[in-house]
């Protein structure tokens, strides 16, 4: 039977249409007495609590001699609205629960009331189907006073039904399924990683690193992981394009269902994933510990990053330094840099210390200078947490300080090739008297670029009497450079190492020298030509020194992934889940 032509439902339709669209306001147990039978689809409904609030009407609901009366009540109402609800109906309750303050209310005093319970297992025995009990968990609840249980921060919310069957539409609400291996497919205008070099980069427990870092912020109120922030900021940076705070926040508006589920973004019913602002995003930056930041992003990688050792070299295990001392396991070089744009709360510049690997320039450390010191003062703070155990370390004159230079051999087990200038004077008068005219030279190299020749010889000697801790070779290298439309220079420079010849020839000498200018071209440059670092006006609080730790570990991440240009690798990874990869979150 067609049905529109149904007699029933026409009249149906008729009684209902001067409701249609309409807000009924009164006393809904008088109200409902004015629907007709069978014509309501759905109902969603937040009755008055248990003496929650007095809302100044007579016999309101909520104000009960006692919670059994407030049941009772509600009882009533349902099994009245049970007669204008369709078969195919569904209820839904959002009750919330209290605690007696009387034993007239019925139960002990302090004791939870368990009003929505009480409800709940009412209807059913009046012929109600509970289908569901949804916990609605407030993620920024009122405070509380209370000190001796905790706070109630969540309501319940009932599914009701009449019949075995009814109008339940479950894909409206589906949360799309997430496979825990997930397969790319290449499509056009697309760069996608291989999967031999995604797992090259990943890091193990990458998320158990930043929860590592403590978190600074008051707890009361705090909504977002500080994981999940160090993560936003990880990710975003790598894409190109997004290298302020608002951009960061971009980034993150454009993030899909999936991609916010593996940044561990809180979720909850009515508005989905919750997004920080601009403002939580920069007090981040502000606040956090740099240090403990740059421990969980800036770990050496797993292989050496430069194995440098003469070819003859006996392979043995590493330990400190002996006359049959083993090869040289790596190399790294320290340096300094001023952000330009970046002010502390004095005006004075923000300084970093930072230490990368020689060849790929990674950055393993980073600390900020004291603003009433110099960076020797943080040679030993930034090298403390690193293993240097047969490692050597490369550094300009500023860092050719005795007790510097005997706790990196004694108690790092560690090597150096230390440049001597005007600040050991002394020492300086002392090299440059030996008899470098009757020894020979051991190395020369010769370079040619950007419009300049340049030549570089150098010359080692021995030495077995040098005043200096550990010392065991003396190093002089000259520089001949010639450019374009000006005069042609020459530049000698001294240096020593406590290497052996055997761990350290000249060879591998001048190949240390040349390469501890990696941290300049490789981190430095990158930083403030690709991030824009030296531009950056960030000033408050930490932000300088932990937006410099969040760049050097996308560099490090990039050219782990094998690219060789920085911008080229950002742009690479302008998704979301790009970066994602790259970075190693599951």
């Amino acid at each position: 039977m067609n049905r529109t032509a149904d007699p029933h439902r026409k009249d149906l339709q008729n009684q209902l249409e001067p409701w249609r669209g309409a807000i009924l306001v009164g006393d809904v147990r008088q109200r409902l007495a004015e629907l007709p039978d069978d014509s309501i689809d759905c109902v969603i409904t937040s009755p008055p609590y248990y003496g929650l609030r007095d809302y100044g009407m007579p016999g309101q609901l909520g104000l009960e001699s006692s919670v059994l009366g407030w049941v009772a009540e509600l009882r009533a109402i349902m099994n009245q609205l049970a007669r204008v609800l369709k078969p195919t109906c569904v209820l839904w309750l959002n009750l919330g629960d209290g605690y007696a303050r009387h034993p007239r209310d019925g139960t002990p005093t302090k004791s939870l009331l368990l009003g929505p319970e009480r409800v709940a297992l009412g209807l059913v025995g009046d012929g109600w189907r509970l289908r569901n009990k949804v916990i609605w968990a407030k993620t920024n609840p009122l405070p509380t006073s209370v000190r001796d249980r905790l706070g109630t921060t969540y309501e319940v919310i009932y599914c009701f039904v009449r019949a075995r069957r009814y109008y339940f539409d479950l894909d409206a609400i589906r949360l799309p399924h997430r496979s825990a291996g997930r397969t790319r497919t290449a499509r056009p205008g697309k760069i996608y990683l291989p999967e031999s070099a995604l797992a090259r980069v990943s890091r193990e427990g990458v998320w158990e690193r930043l929860a590592a870092v403590p978190d600074h912020r008051c707890a009361r109120g705090r909504v977002y992981p500080l994981a999940t922030l160090a993560a936003i900021w990880l990710c975003a940076l790598t894409a190109a394009g997004h290298d302020r705070i608002a951009a960061v926040a971009e980034w993150l508006r454009g993030t899909s269902y999936e991609e916010r589920e593996r940044l561990r973004l809180p979720w909850n019913p009515r508005d989905g994933h919750l997004l920080p602002d601009e403002a939580t995003i920069r007090r981040f930056l502000s606040g956090v510990d740099d240090q403990a930041l740059a421990v969980a992003l800036l770990d050496p990688p797993a292989a050496p990053a430069a194995v440098v050792e003469e070819p003859a070299a006996p392979a043995v295990p590493v330990g400190p330094p002996t006359p049959a001392s083993p090869a040289l396991a790596g190399a790294y070089a320290l340096d300094g840099k001023t952000s330009r744009g970046a002010r502390r709360a004095d005006g004075g510049r923000v300084h970093l210390l930072g230490v990368a690997t020689h060849g790929d320039g990674l950055l393993v450390g980073q600390r900020e200078v004291d603003n009433k010191s110099n960076e020797t003062t943080a040679f030993r703070p930034l090298l403390e947490g690193l293993d240097l155990a047969g490692k050597i370390l490369t550094f300009d004159a500023m860092h050719t300080v005795r007790a510097n230079l005997d706790w990196l051999v004694t108690e790092k087990n560690a090597h150096y090739l230390a440049v001597i200038k005007g600040n050991q004077p002394t020492l300086k008068d002392f090299l440059a008297a030996l008899p470098w005219a009757d020894i020979p030279t051991s190395d020369t190299t010769r370079d040619h670029g950007h419009g300049r020749d340049e030549t570089r010889t150098l010359k080692v000697a021995t030495v077995a009497h040098l005043d200096f801790p550990y010392a065991d070779q003396a190093i002089r290298i000259q520089r001949r450079r010639r450019e374009k439309g000006r005069a042609p220079t020459r530049e000698t420079i001294y240096a020593i190492t406590d290497a052996t010849r055997e761990q350290a020839g000249p060879a591998v000498l001048a190949d240390l020298a040349r390469a501890h200018w990696h941290i300049e071209v490789k981190q430095h440059y990158v930083r403030d030509v690709t991030f824009g670092e030296d531009a950056s006006t960030s000033r408050t609080g930490r932000a300088p020194a932990t937006l410099a730790i969040f760049r050097g570990a996308v560099i490090n991440a990039i050219r782990r992934a094998g690219f060789r240009y920085i911008p080229s690798g950002r742009r690479a990874h302008k998704t979301a889940t790009a970066a994602l990869d790259l970075h190693g979150f599951p």
